[in-house]
């Protein structure tokens, strides 16, 4: 089986910088030979996997969900002080435990690990249970403080570095222990957190904890030509009477756009990363669904408010087949009328229906399992609620769940 997801969405957002560069402007990009408004992908699966909407279907279905921290030391000191360890011997513990699975720490905040880890919540729990074992604590702590002394020697050239990518020396059944917890094969018995299985995971110091996402998010684009906007920004010191000047002033950039908005999940990749539970992979598809419609990117929404829903969502359930965006509709940009009627959001739209009439016309849509759209302008088009229930027993169906 290779049952894949699409989903399509229009929307559009008022005065806002959602997802901005390193210079504070607004991302953007060239299509088709035209300026356009942009929102990363890493922006997108961000919002999403952050949503409530994707944890409660998850959670519900009595799965787990990812955290990505530099604080593990933290959270895992915390589980163990949790079980009954006294806070001194919980934070020893946790910090030898994370150099038993190849992780350093940053060399200015000791309680930082070297780089940002994304592990599920039970596999924090799992390693905090590991080390309640008092032998294999024991073994992992005296091990830690060993290396310890001889970085601190000089013994160890390789110092810090060298504990971060090799970890700590322990008996080799011990250290599969540890690995078990966070390494590929966990897939095949236990499976991932719902979004590390869906985006996937990336340690570079350990390749067997790699996972590869089962998602395909694609950077929004604007389906219009966008200009950015400055603003001229002043602000007032309550207590300065004696002049009229600002107490300080910038500029801030800003722009509006109508994007189109792309995303796809292989489905069968995303059953077997979770274990092959079908009933978990079902709520989690829908989760992802659910929160790609309603997820808003967090970037100056304080100062622009630009708290939007889409006017067009279509959900698409292929089976055999390949992901397939609609981009193309927008290679040329969508111009507005001379009057502003139908709107640019109009427009993109019926654009994006052109398109997929003409793509289905040339390449077929017999291995449609489910195809459904709502569009806020049409009267007859089913309510969100609707729509992903109709999802969710499809994906039941296909899964046999």
């Amino acid at each position: 089986m290779n049952l894949i997801l699409d989903t399509h969405i229009i929307q559009s957002y008022p005065v806002s910088n959602l997802n901005r560069d390193d210079t504070g402007s607004p991302k953007d990009c060239i299509v088709g030979g035209s300026r356009r408004a942009r929102v990363s992908s890493q922006c997108v699966k961000r919002s999403i996997r952050l949503h409530p909407a994707f944890a409660t279907r998850v959670e519900r279905a009595g799965g787990d969900v990812g955290v990505r921290t530099k604080f593990l030391l933290n959270e895992l000191s915390n589980e163990l002080t949790n079980r009954g360890l006294d806070a001194e011997t919980a934070k020893t513990a946790a910090n030898a435990g994370i150099l038993a699975l190849g992780f350093g720490f940053d060399k200015k905040n000791a309680d930082k690990t070297q780089y940002l880890l994304y592990l599920g919540k039970r596999e924090i729990v799992e390693l905090a249970e590991l080390l309640m074992n008092a032998d294999k604590r024991e073994a992992v702590m005296a091990a830690a403080a060993k290396t310890d002394k001889k970085s601190k020697s000089g013994d160890d050239s390789e110092g810090d570095n060298e504990k971060s990518k090799k970890g700590l020396d322990l008996d080799k059944n011990l250290k599969n222990e540890f690995s078990a917890i966070i390494g590929s094969h966990r897939k095949d018995h236990k499976g991932y957190a719902a979004d590390i299985a869906l985006f996937g995971r990336m340690i570079a110091d350990d390749k067997d904890m790699n996972v590869d996402g089962a998602s395909q998010v694609a950077h929004a684009i604007s389906t219009h030509r966008v200009d950015t906007t400055f603003d001229y920004y002043t602000a007032v010191d309550d207590k300065n009477t004696a002049d009229a000047g600002a107490g300080m002033l910038g500029i801030q950039e800003y722009n509006s756009a109508c994007y189109y908005r792309y995303a796809n999940v292989c489905a069968s990749a995303l059953l077997e990363g979770l274990g092959g539970d079908a009933a978990m992979a079902t709520a989690a598809l829908v989760g992802f669904a659910e929160a790609a419609v309603l997820a808003v990117p967090s970037g100056k929404q304080h100062s622009t408010a630009a708290a939007t829903r889409p006017s067009y969502i279509r959900f698409v359930v292929r089976r055999d087949s390949a992901p397939l965006s609609f981009a193309g509709a927008f290679s040329q940009e969508i111009r507005p009328t001379h009057n502003g009627e139908p709107s640019i959001e109009k427009l993109s739209i019926e654009a994006l229906k052109t398109h997929r009439d003409r793509l289905a016309k040339v390449y077929g849509s017999d291995d449609l399992a489910l195809d459904i759209e709502i569009d806020v302008t049409d009267d007859s088009s089913p309510s969100l609620a609707d729509a992903l229930a109709r999802l969710e027993q499809t994906l039941s169906a296909e899964f046999g769940a």
